[in-house]
């Protein structure tokens, strides 16, 4: 299994995992445990599928390719301004760790703070809290007061066992302030799945319906990030449509996993999600605190 060192720029990290019979055995062995439709938020997880990091930290890939938004508020075409959002959101979930794994979960009252340094246009800045424990709720902050813009949000994650699967569910919503032109963006989550827990290759996916609005010019999508299947696997997708203020529609349609994008309805405006592959991401600095090997 790959490790984050051996990805390369421009390269596709592994999402599947084979596990060796002894951590398959613990994992069969807690199953066992289960029923379908179980919460798994008081559920003691083996340690070899966690991520090194929390959940709060992971909300923090929201702004991998921040610099995608540090110009937002000087585009004067508010069609322009919701593609910008569109692009610069989608990028963000592209980033997941090699293999399997999930963050572990926040502890009450846990804080993450970092930054991003962008020259001349300005320092982004993150906060992060666990406001709640069981159930689990997650609240972070970003804002960079030289490009005008903040970004608020509420996350409440409920994990389910589906049998050969599992899933987190994604609740909440996120509000993306352009604080000189008075738009909000809201924004919603799709869900994170792992697929052939029983039967097939063990793969980490997201799937469901995704929304971002702003009431102020009548903008609107909707996505359907699409499932893959449990044996064959392939390309995820997500595809669709948004409203902008002049009622023209565009289509969006892109793959995280090869980095192409499409416009069925054959309008110029598109939406490359994909090509955050071939970007840097951006790292953040970390409080001493926060340090790590290998940061």
């Amino acid at each position: 299994m790959a490790s984050d060192s051996d990805v390369k720029l421009g390269e596709e990290p592994e999402y599947e995992e084979k596990l060796d019979e002894a951590p398959k055995s613990i994992l069969l062995g807690m199953m066992r445990q289960l029923k379908s439709g179980m919460d798994l938020s008081r559920v003691t997880l083996p340690t070899f599928i966690l991520e090194p990091r929390s959940f709060l930290e992971k909300c923090s890939d929201f702004m991998a390719h921040g610099s995608i938004i540090l110009d937002l508020a000087k585009i004067s075409d508010p069609h322009q301004r919701f593609l910008c959002v569109c692009k610069w959101y989608l990028a963000g979930w592209y980033n997941k760790p090699p293999g399997v794994k999930k963050p572990y979960n926040p502890i009450l009252g846990e804080v993450f703070r970092c930054r991003w340094e962008h020259g001349d246009k300005g320092t982004t800045h993150y906060v992060a809290e666990q406001v709640s424990h069981h159930p689990p709720i997650s609240a972070f902050h970003f804002v960079n007061r030289k490009a005008g813009w903040s970004l608020h949000a509420v996350i409440r994650p409920k994990s389910k066992f589906l049998g050969n699967s599992a899933a987190s569910l994604m609740e909440g919503e996120g509000i993306l302030v352009l604080h000189e032109l008075g738009e909000e963006y809201h924004i919603t989550f799709p869900s994170y799945y792992v697929r052939g827990l029983l039967l097939g290759t063990m793969r980490m996916e997201m799937a469901g319906d995704v929304k971002i609005t702003c009431q102020k010019n009548g903008a609107g999508n909707e996505w359907d990030i699409q499932k893959q299947g449990v044996l064959l696997g392939g390309e995820q997708q997500h595809r669709g449509q948004d409203r902008p203020h002049r009622h023209q529609g565009h289509h969006i349609q892109d793959q995280w996993e090869v980095g192409q994008g499409a416009d069925p309805g054959g309008e110029e405006d598109k939406v490359h999600a994909g090509a955050a592959r071939h970007r840097r991401r951006e790292e953040p600095v970390l409080p001493p605190a926060h340090h790590r090997p290998g940061l």
